[in-house]
């Protein structure tokens, strides 16, 4: 009784009761969907700097295999392969 009066004295209606719940039900939705989105997209992120991480680890790796092969080249006494190592180190000590 009391919140009828209430209502009363604010003029609020009915209508204005359904359309504040319906709005609530929209805009939860809205929020759940945008939620899920921005999720989706830090894992999208999370994947793509793991997968750049792993190109240059294997960068790395590959880089440091031809490092061996040419120093251990340049052991056998081939001046190629220690010119090249050189260089290496160079702009590797950049």
């Amino acid at each position: 009784m009391a919140w009828c009066n209430f209502c009363k004295k604010l003029k609020v209606r009915s209508t204005d009761f359904i359309f504040m719940i319906i709005m609530c039900v929209i805009l939860y939705f809205v929020y759940k969907w945008q939620f899920a989105s921005i999720q989706e997209e830090q894992a999208q992120k999370k994947a793509q700097k793991e997968a750049t991480q792993q190109k240059q680890k294997e960068q790395e790796q590959y880089l440091e295999q031809i490092r061996q092969m040419l120093d251990s080249m340049c052991q056998n006494g081939d001046k190629q392969a220690c010119e090249q190592l050189q260089k290496h180190q160079e702009t590797k000590s950049k």
